[in-house]
């Protein structure tokens, strides 16, 4: 019985890793169907024919991460608000000339910036855990291997985090490129591997 909470704790974290390299993934192949380009931004997806992709695979990711327990109080509260922040994002679309907009039928503007909020939330927290609370324990056999990979992961993601700040300032330089496209998704994919090597998906103990 033992063996099969472990089995299933682990499969929990494999799958929340799994949602943030599908998310970019899916909602790019999506938009191919459709003869869509690649959007600014992954969030501008919402206003595609991957909308319902972007919008499923976050509110999956908010509900995996509000579900799992880590083993002390900071663990938990880090996941519960990387999981509300998932949520957030989905509820409250990106900027688009469309007034009132999401669930709460809220003006652009408001429901653009509490998206915001939001995405900056998510991803400051999920690089709080893979590098200060994934590492914790003592490192020994293939331990240290994956605190490596949490700290490269943890860092990648707060990096990203910077360079989407000066993007934001030097945004007319770089328009027309879909640079935060694939900065958010190289975020993802930390933010992924992170998280399947928490599930031991990669360096399994022996």
């Amino acid at each position: 019985m033992v063996n099969r909470l472990v089995m299933s704790y682990m499969g929990l974290r494999k799958t929340i890793g799994a949602t943030g390299i599908l998310l970019f993934l899916l909602v790019a192949i999506g938009g191919m169907f459709s003869g869509t380009p690649i959007q600014d931004s992954i969030s501008a997806y919402y206003w595609t024919n991957s909308g319902d992709v972007l919008v499923g695979v976050l509110f999956m990711a908010g509900a995996f991460l509000l579900t799992y327990k880590g083993y002390d109080l900071m663990d938990n509260v880090l996941t519960i608000s990387a999981g509300t922040s998932a949520i957030g994002i989905a509820i409250f679309p990106c900027f688009n000339a469309v007034s009132p907009v999401g669930y709460f039928q809220l003006s652009e503007k408001v429901t653009g910036t509490l998206h915001f909020i939001f995405a900056v939330l998510f991803f400051v927290t999920l690089s709080i855990m893979s590098y200060f609370q994934f590492t914790k324990g003592e490192e020994k056999g293939r331990k240290k291997k994956r605190n490596l990979i949490y700290r490269i992961c943890g860092l990648v993601m707060f990096g990203m985090i910077v360079v989407l700040a000066v993007l934001h300032i030097v945004d007319a330089v770089f328009s027309g490129y879909n640079v935060t496209y694939y900065v958010e998704a190289v975020m993802l994919g930390a933010f992924g591997v992170s998280w399947l090597t928490k599930g031991q998906a990669i360096l399994k103990d022996k």
